[in-house]
């Protein structure tokens, strides 16, 4: 992918474990960016940066340390991939959008769920919030 000028857009890879038993297991990681370098290799890609998102953190964290460097680098004119983004071009921006309607779905449906809990606590008379 270049910019309107010719200039190639710079790529960083994003890898992200969903549990700290899968690392520790070494279930994907380095299989993930050996995968996604192999994609960017056939698309003629250069990647800036490979970012591994620590495992275990909630994917709804946006304040996750890889997330925030994905941002910074962002800012630099450099875009992520990640393997499940959906690739490059109009397919890729399809899943992405697509992807992103889920997420706000299931983003809706957590606070659905919660907030039954609150109230189901509530009207037991246990007390509210982050208390057991």
């Amino acid at each position: 992918m270049t910019e309107p000028d010719g200039r190639e857009i710079p790529v960083a890879l994003y890898d992200r474990l969903s549990t700290k038993a899968q690392a520790e297991e070494g279930y994907a990681g380095e299989g993930h960016l050996h995968e996604l370098r192999e994609h960017m290799k056939e698309a003629g890609r250069s990647i800036v940066e490979e970012v591994p998102d620590d495992p275990g953190e909630k994917r709804w964290m946006h304040n996750r340390p890889g997330i925030r460097r994905i941002i910074e680098l962002a800012e630099h004119g450099v875009i992520m991939r990640s393997l499940d983004d959906g690739g490059e071009g109009l397919g890729g921006e399809i899943m992405r959008a697509v992807m992103g309607v889920l997420f706000r779905d299931e983003q809706r449906e957590r606070v659905r769920r919660s907030r039954m809990g609150t109230r189901s606590k509530a009207r037991q008379g246990r007390v509210v919030g982050n208390a057991p």
